[in-house]
């Protein structure tokens, strides 16, 4: 490699740090003989310093060694083998090119809204503080205070604190005051509970003393000096093709991604990370892996170069939460399925079938039942182990059944402890069971990492894998709920209904609802093929489209659905307990109303049970998601739809492999890729011959005096970091958004004469021929004697690009404080983008809901157009409203020119015509600024109403429901019994002797059996 102080140092020219960009490039990987060609073009150029093919690989794997990206093999229990990139040193790269405000080592309460993991009530109450951050460095930069020792205040108060914590702006310590110098034991750590003290907020700058006599805290020896952080990550497993066909090549993946960074960060496919793929061991054998990894960090934290200050800290890795789907999240977590008796994996709520449709047990499906754990699943699968190894599966099969607790990690182990106890009792007869159970627990003791789940084994962490798998909504919200109302609903249309919601759903207002251009003819043609993309538009718009195309009920499932969904959508939270207790209401509602479809589905059907991934949901998970959402924040952090679209990346590399041996191939490729990013973005990293070769390739406890002396650190060349800053074209390729703020408003592009291709000067207007010169506070502006120019687009305070013909919530100019909604009519402003204002056609809310879907309503005062003037920098953001069609009976009388291939096709279509209406309907369905549009609007016209009054109606509508289960039950069971009857009677009268092989059994009039039946049954016999 050249000198570090070279510009294009690691690679040593422009060329090659080009090529690399290309060739690693995640959403455009290219094969190597593309790059065989890209090079002999360049060489055919006579471009100087041009690499052969082979040298370029060799200097992959060089830069591969250079960055540390250690890829580690591992053999699973089941004998599986697999490649996993090491997760320590993905995360120190984080640490290595972020900036110090982005990473966020503290729990937080928040002072504002809840819109961060740091701000949820697991980190700020629940978890052990030696988990956390257990110390924070003073303003000196010497001293270091850990959390369990005591500290003496400047008011000379001894404290001990227990958790550290940011309250405004500022670090404090959650602590105990110690009275008369008393010291209360300490054993482990002590809870916000502890009865001795109660809990105050002491501020860090008061301290400036720590008493290290009695009770140092262990994790000081091993911060060795430095700095000691925690950092939280995500672990995602999925099956996945490696094929871009729909021919399918499984292989399960896991991704990680870095909790301590802002969610709306963490959304960018840059920050996701690919740990290990492989065709052969399941997810739960590669987490093996992964555990034992992170485990190391709490032996040996990782030795990192702090960003901005260049000093040494260590950091632990712990796990924070699986956000997988439905099937793989219950696989990691121990449990049997969605169609199993006890389907829930956070819960105990279920039974058999027969239990489910009693009064008491279907009511119980509604409610959020006994909570499950790691501690009693483990404990249920050493019984189940125990079971196995008496060599008796139907007790194992019974127990999984009643617990709903069936491991398939463990399960081949299950399956060969009963052989192996069958096998035992046949070579020996007279062999005592308890002495084969006694010789099989033995082994399964001596291999107890071997036999169980290692996803169940991750011990003092404060994971729980029945719990801390998050409702997951791409998959149980949009591929569930939507999909099955969508199923149930176009599945009874017409041919002519159809196209008559085609057309309306095409005729839809978008503005505001941040979507991709609507194609109605293609949802509606492949409406049993939608992906979570089509659903979640469908979600949000079709209650307005399909109030007269289904029945009644029906629609109410619509308006159900579509509300819980905007609910589970909002990022930020303003009122934890008010918010939560509205989603508690539109989940209760969702089920209420889809059991009032069909009651039996909700129960067994298989459309109705758990498996998100075949259109399918699960009735409990949506009753956890109040629970999730307090535990972990808002859902929408942790979606799985940025993984989902990563799985684009790791298909490209499979492709490109030479599938001879997949997981190390793509393994390589894939920590080529995090080692650019790393590159290019600034990041530090070891000179160390010796340091490249250790596992971790950054800073271990071993060595570390040696390494300061002969170590050091280095960053990519000035060049190769500037390729990155400002250009998009490299920013996009890697899945990096700089978020640049983008200019206030965007002028009308400069027409071009079509004759001579010269531009045209844009159109002055004067003041008096704008809309603005009819607004109600036109004086403000009227003396502005300077030309105006028109403007496509503004940019409001929350970012959004608003055009003319949005809807938008600004402040008002006539009332400082008040809110005005209304309809952009005109942008204008100077030449050079200078005195921007926006004219707002202004509506009143009305006092009511709309009948019909109870959303608010924007109405005209006395049917008088209003409009305003209002600075750009006073629009707010942007929401979606739809026309109230059935009101001004609108119908497809339009007629429209068909383009194909941007041309005119000479074919005509007809299209819905929009009437002219003082009324809108404001979009509650709408999950683009759900929670801002909720601030403005008074919240009894946005709260969700429940479906019961009282829990008593509820209770009531859920008996009448069970009752009807009850009464079709019995009937079924009335005709089986009457089959079976049937059926013995003419098997006795064939069993004496009569010849029935060509002739039916004569039953007189009550019976007649079909000949042919009768005849297949006697061959049979």
């Amino acid at each position: 490699l050249p000198n570090p102080q070279d510009q294009w140092y690691p690679y040593g020219s422009k060329i090659v740090s080009l090529l690399d960009i290309l060739y690693n490039s995640p959403r455009h990987r290219i094969s190597n003989a593309q790059m065989s060609m890209f090079l002999w073009v360049l060489k055919e150029m006579n471009v100087p310093e041009t690499p052969s093919l082979y040298e370029f690989i060799k200097i992959q794997g060089a830069l591969r060694r250079c960055n540390g990206m250690v890829t580690h093999q591992y053999k699973s229990a089941h004998g599986n083998n697999y490649y996993q990139n090491d997760v320590g040193t993905i995360i120190a790269q984080v640490h290595l090119y972020s900036q110090p405000l982005m990473i966020r080592h503290y729990p937080e309460i928040p002072d504002g809204p809840v819109s961060e993991l740091w701000h949820s009530h697991r980190f700020r109450k629940e978890m052990d503080p030696d988990m956390l951050t257990p110390m924070y460095v003073a303003a000196n930069g010497i001293q270091h205070y850990y959390v369990g020792e005591l500290a003496q205040l400047r008011t000379e108060e001894l404290v001990l604190p227990i958790r550290w914590i940011m309250f405004q702006g500022k670090l404090h310590a959650e602590s105990f005051p110690i009275h008369n110098h008393a010291i209360p034991p300490f054993e482990g750590w002590i809870s916000a509970s502890h009865p001795f003290h109660s809990v105050q907020l002491r501020s860090t700058s008061d301290i400036y003393h720590g008493v290290l006599s009695k009770m140092p805290n262990a994790l000081r020896e091993l911060a060795q000096g430095d700095p000691l952080y925690t950092s939280f990550v995500d672990l995602f497993g999925d099956d996945v093709s490696g094929n871009k066909s729909k021919s399918w090549n499984k292989h399960n993946n896991l991704y990680v991604t870095h909790r301590n960074l802002p969610r709306q960060i963490l959304q960018q496919d840059f920050h996701i990370h690919f740990l290990s793929t492989s065709q052969h061991a399941s997810v739960p054998e590669q987490i093996e892996g992964f555990k034992a990894q992170i485990d190391s960090t709490h032996a040996h934290p990782v030795r990192v170069r702090h960003a901005v200050t260049g000093q040494h800290v260590r950091f632990r890795l712990f796990l924070n939460a699986e956000p997988m789907d439905n099937p793989m999240q219950s696989e990691a977590s121990g449990h049997i399925g969605g169609n199993s008796n006890c389907s829930c994996r956070k819960c105990k709520v279920g039974g058999t079938r027969r239990e489910k449709i009693t009064n008491n047990s279907y009511d119980s499906l509604f409610h959020v039942g006994q909570a499950r754990s790691v501690t009693e699943t483990l404990r249920e699968v050493i019984v189940q182990v125990s079971q196995a190894c008496t060599g008796i599966s139907a007790r194992v099969e019974e127990r999984q059944k009643a617990s709903g607790v069936k491991d398939g990690y463990t399960e081949p182990w299950i399956a060969n402890l009963i052989n192996r106890a069958r096998a035992l009792k046949v070579q020996d007869h007279t062999r005592s069971q308890e002495s084969i159970y006694s010789k099989l627990m033995d082994w399964v003791t001596n291999n107890w990492d071997k036999v169980f789940n290692p996803n169940l084994r991750i011990t003092g962490m404060c994971f729980d894998p029945t719990q801390d798998t998050p409702v997951e909504i791409l998959h149980t919200v949009l591929l569930g709920v939507v999909k099955y109302i969508w199923y149930e609903s176009w599945s009874t249309w017409s041919s002519a209904e159809k196209k008559q919601y085609a057309q309306r759903l095409q005729a839809t207002d978008t503005h505001g609802l941040n979507i991709p251009p609507i194609r109605a003819n293609y949802i509606t043609q492949y409406a049993n093929s939608l992906v979570g993309r089509q659903l979640k538009t469908i979600g949000q718009v079709s209650v307005f489209h399909v109030h007269d195309l289904v029945q009644p009920k029906v629609l109410h499932v619509w308006r159900a659905v579509g509300l819980l969904m905007a609910l589970l959508w909002i990022p930020e939270i303003d009122n934890m307990d008010q918010y939560t207790a509205d989603v508690d209401i539109a989940a209760a509602n969702v089920l209420d109303l889809f059991s009032i479809l069909d009651p039996t589905k909700i129960i067994w059907k298989s459309k109705l049970h758990l498996t998100a991934g075949k259109g399918r949901f699960h009735k409990c998970l949506l009753l956890h998601a109040s629970g999730d959402i307090r535990r972990f924040g808002p859902l929408v952090g942790l979606s799985t739809e940025s993984y989902e679209r990563f799985n684009q990346v790791f298909r490209q590399c499979s492709v490109f492999s030479n599938h001879l041996a997949p997981s190390r191939d793509i393994a390589h490729q894939l920590a080529n890729q995090e080692g650019l990013k790393h590159r290019v973005t600034g990041g530090w990293w070891k000179t160390s011959n010796e340091l490249q070769s250790t596992p971790r390739g950054v800073d271990t406890q071993e060595g570390d005096k040696e390494e300061n002396v002969t170590c050091q650190w280095v960053q990519a060349g000035a060049g190769v970091r500037d390729l990155i800053r400002g250009n998009a074209n490299i920013q996009n390729t890697l899945g990096w958004n700089d978020s640049q703020p983008e200019r206030s408003v965007r002028l009308e592009a400069v027409p071009k004469n079509k004759t001579t291709g010269s531009r045209i000067p844009r159109a002055a207007r004067t003041w008096q021929s704008t809309h603005a010169a009819k607004a109600l506070n036109a004086e403000s502006r009227a003396h502005d004697s300077l030309p105006y120019i028109g403007c496509t687009s503004l940019v409001a305070a929350s970012g959004d690009k608003c055009q003319v013909g949005t809807w938008v919530a600004t402040c008002s100019p006539l009332n400082p404080g008040d809110n005005v909604l209304g309809r952009i009519i005109e942008i204008m402003a100077h030449e050079d983008g200078s005195k921007a204002f926006a004219v707002v056609d202004v509506f009143d809310l009305a006092a009511d809901r709309h009948p019909v879907w109870e959303m608010p309503r924007l109405t005209r005062r006395f049917s008088e157009k209003r409009s305003l003037i209002v600075s750009c920098s006073d629009v707010q953001f942007m929401f979606n409203v739809q026309h109230d069609c059935p009101r001004a009976q609108c119908s497809s009388t339009g007629t429209r020119t068909v383009i194909q291939e941007r041309t005119d096709s000479g074919q005509t279509e007809s299209h819905i015509e929009h009437r002219v209406l003082d009324e809108y309907i404001v979009n509650l369905h709408a999950l683009h600024n759900a929670h801002l549009i909720r601030r403005v609007i008074p919240r009894v016209l946005t709260a969700p109403i429940p479906l019961f009054p009282t829990t008593e109606a509820r209770r009531s509508c859920h008996d009448e429901l069970a009752a009807e289960l009850q009464a079709e039950q019995d009937l079924k069971d009335n005709r089986t019994r009457a089959a079976t009857q049937k059926r013995r009677r003419v098997e006795e009268k064939v069993g004496s002797g009569r010849d029935a092989e060509f002739s039916t059994v004569d039953e007189g009039p009550e019976v007649q059996e079909e000949p042919r039946r009768v005849t297949l049954r006697l061959r049979c016999t």
